[in-house]
């Protein structure tokens, strides 16, 4: 009888490294990470596999590669999850978000908002205006859904989107540099769990206007003559910072600051531990307001122990309103707001991606500014543009002056 040329000990070696070949093929062919002791990866694609068409920004500084901040590269932004609060009856909004995504290299996971008038009496808080809207209940109820959703499946941190939502071709390096801004705030080591720092709350990024608080020193993140951002001649918002200091005030200066209130949800993060707070606050104290109040009610009174809200001045992310019927444009009401829109336009946005579909569809890189008279970049090819970089900039409570 012959024996085998190679022993138990080899043959068991030689399969383990079969093994392991094997399971690296499919974790590279998925391209997914998961790193048990980080939470905020959980849902990373990273690299993630590109399609001819999908954007990748150049970014600059290196020292991504050296540190978390690369994970706002993946299909999340950094975040556990991104929530897209949407009408299930609005398959025609989840359509073009979808197609925005794909091209975005985004993952979205839809949830279904609620129908005001489907909302049974005796889950009111008690203190509810009854004059509001019956879609502004509704409203209410969405966001209270995610948050209760995040902290049944212990959802770290999380992205919430409106579906009329729209964001800039550049939203990945925005949102890098976007992050440079918020630990610089936090004075967040080198080492964290999320890529925007580890003590934070809420993260404002889609408001339609937002104060800063001028009664305390504090830091800011200063990005000059930033192409993403709307020129001042085109803002229609009313909640504005203070920003009397020059060096805070240029015409497309992009800020990263401490938020004291703000308006408008059509993007903003949160973590798990902020969710746990509004539910407190909202559901079992019953201090309900619209949903966008109640939090910068919070913010501005640093309740619960929820005292860091930052943002982005002028927001990142955009709305996008389509060409025809205005009442397509909100679920939370079925009144139409005025005439027939004749274009289709994203609200505070230069690059949008929502107008700019039919280029990426057709593989082009060079994308159009929606305000080219006003934009200081007419159009700019994704493939080889760089958003400038921010600097810290420190401003004293002295500094502001009056308005």
């Amino acid at each position: 009888m012959k024996h085998s040329r190679f022993s138990p000990r080899v043959i068991g070696f030689i399969t383990l490294i079969c093994i392991i070949i094997f399971v690296l093929q499919v974790e590279w062919i998925h391209g997914a990470t998961f790193d048990v002791q980080n939470p905020y990866r959980q849902a990373s694609v990273w690299p993630m596999q590109l399609t001819p068409t999908t954007i990748a920004p150049r970014i600059q500084g290196s020292e991504i590669w050296s540190s978390n901040l690369q994970d706002i590269q993946n299909a999340t932004l950094g975040f556990q999850k991104i929530y897209v609060l949407s009408m299930p009856t609005r398959r025609d909004k989840r359509d073009a978000l979808t197609l925005s995504a794909y091209f975005s290299g985004l993952e979205l996971e839809f949830v279904d908002g609620v129908n005001g008038s489907e909302v049974s009496t005796k889950e009111y808080p008690n203190n509810w205006d009854m004059s509001e809207p019956i879609g502004t209940i509704g409203c209410w109820r969405g966001h209270m859904d995610i948050y209760s959703k995040m902290i049944r499946d212990r959802v770290q941190t999380a992205m919430i989107m409106e579906d009329d939502v729209d964001w800039d071709v550049m939203i990945k390096a925005q949102m890098t540099d976007f992050a440079r801004g918020t630990r610089h705030i936090q004075r967040a080591s080198h080492s964290t769990f999320s890529p925007y720092g580890d003590g934070w709350d809420i993260l404002s990024t889609g408001h339609c206007g937002l104060q800063n608080k001028m009664k305390e020193d504090q830091d800011y993140w200063v990005t000059d003559e930033d192409p993403t951002v709307l020129h001042y001649d085109l803002r229609t918002w009313s909640r504005t910072p203070n920003l009397t200091p020059s060096i805070l005030s240029g015409n497309r200066t992009r800020l990263v600051l401490s938020v004291h209130r703000f308006t408008c949800l059509a993007s903003y993060a949160i973590t798990l531990e902020g969710a746990a707070r509004i539910v407190y606050d909202q559901s079992v104290l019953q201090n309900a307001k619209p949903i966008d109040l109640a939090l910068a009610q919070i913010c501005a009174k640093s309740m619960y122990g929820f005292n860091t809200c930052l943002g982005a001045y002028p927001m990142i992310t955009g709305v996008h309103q389509p060409a025809g019927d205005p009442m397509k444009n909100s679920d939370r009401s079925d009144h139409p707001s005025g005439p027939p829109n004749t274009v289709s336009l994203s609200r505070n946005l230069v690059f949008p991606t929502r107008l700019n579909l039919g280029t990426l569809l057709k593989g082009e890189t060079v994308v159009k500014a929606q305000h080219p008279q006003k934009a200081l970049a007419q159009e700019i090819d994704i493939s080889t543009f760089e958003l400038p970089r921010g600097r810290p900039v420190f401003i004293r409570a002295s500094e502001y002056a009056a308005r």
